[in-house]
């Protein structure tokens, strides 16, 4: 079995963007009761669950797979996909998917996100060995069944 965790720098610039909501969600939320705007309020108080949500998720996001599965734990939920599923497994972290079929035949994408840097493009290529090995990994095993 072979896990995969986030690095710490991925961890730190998602809980900011999770703080950044809520605070600014609260923020806007205080600053429009203040002024008797219930509409305001509501929009606020709407940002900060979500930010609050994304912040206590973080801790979980990982991925592994064993010899028969590929088990993603995302920001936003998990999924189990069994090897013979896999279509493909895109290994740039910057894009980081996983492409494959439900059992009835319907193609899927899911994104691994522990492997996911996004659209920042914030570190060079060269910062990004870690996930990109994983990915590698990832598309080996399910291509030839081996678990590394």
């Amino acid at each position: 079995m072979r896990t995969f965790r986030p690095t710490r720098r991925w961890f730190a610039v998602h809980a900011l963007v999770a703080l950044a909501i809520s605070t600014l969600g609260g923020y806007f939320a205080a600053e429009s009761i203040a002024q008797g705007w219930v509409e305001g309020a509501l929009v606020g108080l709407a940002l900060v669950g979500p930010g609050i949500a994304l912040l206590l998720r973080l801790p979980q996001i990982g991925a592994r797979f064993d010899a028969t599965e590929l088990h993603l734990k995302n920001i936003f939920r998990s999924v189990v996909i069994p090897r013979s599923m896999i279509d493909d497994v895109n290994t740039d972290p910057r894009v980081a998917r996983v492409s494959w079929s439900t059992p009835k035949g319907a193609p899927r994408t899911t994104t691994v996100s522990a492997a996911h840097v996004g659209v920042t493009y914030l570190f060079p290529r060269s910062t990004l060995a870690k996930e990109h090995q994983f990915l590698r990994d990832v598309a080996h095993w399910a291509h030839h069944g081996n678990a590394l």
